[in-house]
């Protein structure tokens, strides 16, 4: 047990030589009070000496971390900042403590989190570590701050606040113990009182009648640690070279005079005795988690000191770490795209999409859906599809559907799958260009803001060259299904449309049923055979036979043509196709409509097949496997040149001064690591 107060004191050496004071919260024992409450007297006691400055107004500007080391003989004092120099005359380690108190606070009144560390050497004293802060005040004095309140506030709180401090609260007993200004403080971060010990000073000084025995057993203010009286020496005591050794023989009597029945635990020797212990369990319970603490700091900061890396001394050096980033950086983008990254979550984690997946959901969902909406007739109304054929036919009149009013027609649909299929590569594009800047959060990179930089840009400018190579290959798939209408396309049931069309037309509509004759004409005419040519008759007969066509084909009427005479006609003036398309249709303008309806619809099915297939092939061929078989080679030649390898790999200057810092707190933690560990077990 009595190596746990040295062990902490040698902690506390190492991480304040280092400048790393605040990196572990070390149990320590914080000395808090307002201005006059006795916290300088009590110290004085503790040490037996007269070593702390006096005066009126804030005189204790800084913390002052007091160690106390018992020794068999000698008494002498040290200053960490002061390099070993010994103090045998206190009155010397008074003057060092005012003038290193105005170096750190310059001129006035200003205070500072900045610590002296004190360490005192007697054989009166026990082992133990004090810190010894600024007394609270409300109303700034003379040149002080004028929110010398608040700087204090946070000053006490900065220090009390971590749960490896004891609070030693002192309150004067000649003044309102509710309206205490430790005491409250004291409670806003330790309600339970749990590492709370209260002092009341003064005691001495409290008005005849009155008795202090209710504080004393904690029924005023109930305080767990307890509550310890003290009676220090007055100003006329200081002024008159009363000594510490007087002092405390006068607070014993004070005590077996006044508080018989506690005297035994009141007085500065019994406070003392009682920080110790107090100290010295509240490390037993502290050191485990310390230990712990100070394990896991360790690898955290190794771990960052390699991402840091190490300092690159010279040209080759360069040179390779500029070839490696290379390498990881296109390695990281191949990864990411096929899926192979590597990177492993917790089952707790929302597994996200690799960029591999995300543009097989473009391709498939985002793309897919929009070609599939989009209706084979869309935008097509009947009156525009007869126009179409009307327009074909021209002045000759048809006998079937024009090919050239199908081919008009089916190509304006091909055209609307256009815009879906360009856009489709847009947002490929977008994508890798997130999996660019994704890529670019490894470590070979993250040393190096320019080299960053330069790969973003020269990656970025080869993915914009391939957008323009693969849009417009897209454009030429698109052209090359409105370059020639395969009727003939294996998918294509142009015969089979066609006769089922007529034989839906029929059943719809009133009209007599297609002969043989006129069915065969029929298929033949959508197998592609231009022949228009009707039946011969015999060459036996003499007189012409009734023609059996149906009129809504348009083909001949059903007459007797050796009985036609000729009737004078007059022609009324020609309607203009908007007037003849706009009229009700005839039921061989309805039927011609239907056909194109059908075959259209057919054929886009064939095309939209095609077209949905052919666009993600061509996207991954001229886009994304290009940009994972080139990035390599092109980063290698826009920056691999010998005047870019210096300027590229120039580091920023935090990142430098964050080496340096990381590398002063893992020395500062392996010290403390190496000290503590020499604390046995059975300590605990």
């Amino acid at each position: 047990m009595d190596t746990l107060i040295p062990t902490i004191n040698q902690l506390q050496d190492v991480l304040h030589t280092l400048g790393e004071e605040e990196l572990i919260e070390l149990p320590q024992i914080v000395v808090v009070g307002s201005q006059s409450s006795g916290k300088s007297s009590i110290l004085e006691n503790i040490v037996g000496k007269d070593f702390l400055p006096r005066g009126t107004g804030i005189v204790t500007r800084v913390p002052l971390v007091l160690q106390l080391v018992q020794t068999t003989n000698g008494e002498w004092a040290t200053f960490q900042h002061a390099d070993g120099k010994v103090f045998k005359d206190f009155e010397q380690v008074r003057a060092e403590i005012e003038a290193q108190t105005s170096q750190i606070t310059g001129p006035g009144k200003a205070i500072s989190k900045t610590a002296i560390h004190l360490r005192i050497h007697s054989p009166r004293v026990v082992n133990l570590t004090l810190v010894d802060l600024p007394g609270l005040t409300k109303v700034p004095v003379g040149d002080q701050p004028k929110d010398i309140e608040q700087q204090l506030r946070e000053l006490v709180l900065h220090y009390i606040s971590s749960p490896n401090s004891l609070i030693l609260a002192v309150s004067p007993a000649n003044a309102d113990l509710a309206n205490s200004d430790a005491i409250k403080i004291a409670r806003e971060v330790d309600p339970s009182g749990r590492r709370t010990l209260a002092i009341v000073t003064k005691l001495d000084l409290m008005d005849r009648g009155t008795d202090a025995t209710d504080i004393l057993l904690g029924k005023v203010i109930p305080v767990k640690l307890g509550i310890i009286g003290i009676v220090n020496r007055s100003q006329y005591d200081i002024d008159h070279e009363k000594t510490i050794e007087d002092a405390l023989a006068a607070e014993k009597q004070f005590f077996q005079r006044h508080y018989p029945s506690m005297a035994s635990r009141c007085g500065c020797a019994y406070l003392a005795k009682t920080l110790h212990h107090l100290l010295l369990h509240h490390i037993r319970e502290c050191l485990p988690k310390l230990k712990q603490r100070i394990k896991t700091m360790q690898v955290q900061t190794q771990d960052r000191l390699e991402q840091l890396g190490q300092p690159l001394s010279d040209t080759a050096i360069k040179s390779g770490a500029l070839l490696n980033a290379i390498n990881r950086f296109a390695d990281a983008v191949k990864a990411s795209i096929r899926g192979t990254s590597g990177t492993t979550f917790t089952s707790e984690d929302k597994l996200p999409l690799s960029a591999g997946a995300r543009i097989y959901d473009i391709f498939h969902r985002s793309f897919g859906r929009e070609v599939e909406a989009i209706h084979a007739l869309a935008g097509l109304d009947d009156n525009t599809i007869l126009e179409e054929i009307y327009n074909a036919a021209g002045p000759r009149p048809s006998l079937f559907v024009p090919e050239s009013a199908f081919e008009a027609v089916a190509k304006r649909q091909i055209r609307k799958l256009e815009a879906p299929s360009l856009l489709c590569a847009e947002l490929v594009q977008d994508e890798l260009g997130k999996v660019l800047r994704e890529c670019l959060s490894i470590q070979e990179l993250s040393r190096f803001d320019k080299l960053r930089e330069a790969v973003l840009k020269t990656s970025q400018d080869y993915l914009l060259q391939r957008g323009p190579e693969t849009l417009t290959f897209i454009r030429n798939l698109i052209r090359i299904e409105l370059g020639y209408i395969n009727t003939s396309h294996p998918d294509f049931g142009g015969t089979a449309t066609i006769v089922e069309s007529f034989k839906s037309h029929e059943q719809n509509t009133a009209l007599p049923p297609l002969d043989e004759t006129a069915l065969s004409a029929l298929t033949a005419r959508g197998n592609g055979e231009m022949t228009t040519s009707t039946p011969q008759p015999a060459a036996t007969e003499t007189k012409r036979p009734f023609r059996m066509w149906p009129p809504y084909l348009g083909i001949g009427t059903n007459v007797d043509t050796s009985k036609t005479e000729a009737v004078p006609v007059e022609l009324d003036e020609c309607p203009s196709l908007e007037e003849s398309t706009l009229k009700d249709m005839s039921p061989h303008a309805k039927m011609q409509v239907s056909v194109v309806q059908d075959l259209v619809t057919n054929y886009f099915e064939v095309v939209r097949k095609r077209v949905r297939d052919s666009v993600p092939k061509s996207v991954m061929t001229f886009m994304v496997n290009q940009l994972q078989e080139d990035i390599h080679s092109e980063l290698v030649k826009t920056l691999y040149e010998p005047e870019k390898i210096e300027s590229l790999l120039e580091e920023d200057a935090g990142l430098v001064d964050e080496r340096k810092a990381a590398h002063s707190k893992l020395t500062a933690l392996n010290a403390a690591a190496s000290i503590v560990s020499k604390v046995s077990v059975e300590t605990f």
